[in-house]
């Protein structure tokens, strides 16, 4: 079982034909700008895109969990279950959007995600990693 992307995005949308289009794509730095007297948390939309590829070796994962931390503290967590209509699993796609997300002010914000199997860990990465920057006007 290995990680194929990570993404950090303004949105996820699921498309006609079981696509989907992930708009606005960060890089390592995610700058705002924001008059001096912003209050804080500041609501945010992000989406997180996430794939893994699950191998015929593996063992069939059926959970995972997505959290999130911001200077080390944390933020916001997903759990949910891995499910295949037809019983098989070559790549699980996780397309979250956290809306809003609270973000309590500049920083470090990191992901960690988790893939198990019962209480088997399966996976266990802090792919994302993301500078909040903010830019007075």
């Amino acid at each position: 079982m290995r990680l194929i992307d990570f993404i950090f995005s303004d949105d996820i949308r699921h498309e006609i034909g079981g696509k989907v289009s992930i708009m606005g794509i960060y890089n390592d730095k995610l700058s705002f700008n924001l008059p001096n007297n912003v209050v804080w948390p500041f609501p945010f939309r992000l989406g997180i895109f996430i794939r893994v590829l699950v191998e015929d070796s593996d063992q069939k994962p059926n959970r995972f969990s997505i959290k999130l931390s911001h200077n080390g503290n944390d933020l916001a967590g997903i759990d949910g279950d891995v499910k295949s209509s037809d019983g098989k699993l070559g790549t699980i796609v996780l397309p979250v959007v956290l809306n809003p997300l609270p973000l309590p002010g500049p920083g470090l914000l990191q992901a960690n995600i988790k893939i198990f199997s019962n209480e088997n860990i399966l996976l266990d990465e802090c792919p994302g990693t993301i500078q909040i920057e903010v830019i007075n006007i």
